[in-house]
C-alpha cells in the first residue's frame, strides 16, 4: 500500500509535454484532413463546429493538459495535491489516449463526402418534417423565426449545390442529384401540414442567390407557396445546364429523370 509520501514523490513533470504532444497530433491530423477535404467540400469547418462529439473531445484534450500544467506549477511551489497527480497522469492521459486513436477514424470518416452529403440531406429533412410539428405552428407568427428555418432550409441545398460543383467524383455528383430531388419530394409530401404563414418570403430569402433575379415575383411565390419548390428547381436546372455543357449527359440525365 502506497503511503502519502510515496505519492508526492511520484513526478508528473513529463506531463504537459505529453498531454502537449497528444494535443499536437489530434490538432494536427484534424487540421490536415480538414484541408485536404475542404478543397472539394466547401465550408467542412462549419460542419465539424457543429460536431459536439469533436468539440468535447478537444476541449476535454486542453482542460486535462491544462490540468498538468497547473499540477506541475504547483509541485514547484511546493503545493502538492496527491490526488490531483494520481487522477491526471493515470486517469485523464489515460482515457485521452485511448481515445485518440479511434478519434483520427472517426475524422477520417466524417470527412468523406459522402457522409457529409448524407449529413446534410438527414439535416435538411429534420428540418422540414420540424415545420409540420405544433411547436413551429405556434411559432410561425414571430418573423424572426420564420426567417431562420427558410434560411437554414436554403442554406441545406446551397451546400448541396456547392458541393456539386467542387466535387469531381461522379458517384458523389449522383448522390447529390438523387439527394436533392428526393428533398423536394419529400417536401411536396409534408408540404399541406405546414402552416400558411411559412410561407412569406422572408428578407433573407430576398438576398438568396437564386431569387435575386425573382424580385417582381414574390407576392405570386407567396400567393402559390412556390418558395422552397422554386428554390429547389432553379438549382437543378442550373446544374442541368452545368451537366450538359460538361458533357456529364447521364448526370444531366438523372435531374430530368427524377421527375
Amino acid at each position: 500500500m502506497c503511503s502519502r509520501g510515496g505519492f508526492s514523490e511520484l513526478d508528473i513533470g513529463f506531463a504537459p509535454e505529453v498531454w502537449q504532444a497528444l494535443l499536437g497530433m489530434v490538432l494536427g491530423t484534424f487540421i490536415l484532413v480538414i484541408s485536404i477535404a475542404s478543397q472539394s467540400i466547401p465550408k467542412l469547418i462549419d460542419f465539424y463546429m457543429k460536431d459536439i462529439r469533436s468539440l468535447l473531445y478537444i476541449w476535454f484534450l486542453i482542460i486535462s493538459g491544462g490540468h498538468a500544467l497547473i499540477i506541475k506549477i504547483y509541485g514547484e511551489i511546493g503545493l502538492v495535491r496527491e490526488p490531483s497527480r494520481i487522477f491526471n497522469t493515470h486517469v485523464l492521459l489515460t482515457i485521452c489516449s485511448i481515445i485518440a486513436f479511434p478519434y483520427v477514424f472517426y475524422i477520417l470518416r466524417y470527412t468523406k463526402p459522402t457522409n457529409i452529403i448524407d449529413r446534410i440531406y438527414k439535416e435538411n429533412m429534420n428540418k422540414i418534417g420540424a415545420l409540420t410539428s405544433t411547436r413551429s405552428h405556434s411559432l410561425v407568427y414571430i418573423p424572426e423565426v420564420v426567417e431562420q428555418q427558410q434560411y437554414s432550409m436554403f442554406e441545406s441545398l446551397n451546400q448541396l449545390d456547392d458541393i456539386l460543383e467542387f466535387i469531381d467524383f461522379k458517384e458523389v455528383k449522383a448522390d447529390i442529384i438523387a439527394d436533392m430531388s428526393r428533398t423536394i419530394q419529400n417536401y411536396i409530401h409534408l408540404k399541406p401540414y405546414i402552416h400558411s404563414d411559412f410561407f412569406k418570403v422572408s428578407p433573407k430569402v430576398r438576398t438568396d442567390i437564386s431569387f435575386k433575379t425573382m424580385v417582381g415575383q414574390f407576392e405570386e411565390m407567396e400567393r402559390n407557396k412556390s418558395l422552397y419548390e422554386l428554390k429547389c428547381f432553379r438549382l437543378l436546372n442550373n446544374n442541368y445546364i452545368k451537366l450538359m455543357e460538361e458533357g456529364e449527359f447521364d448526370l444531366s440525365s438523372m435531374v430530368t429523370g427524377n421527375w
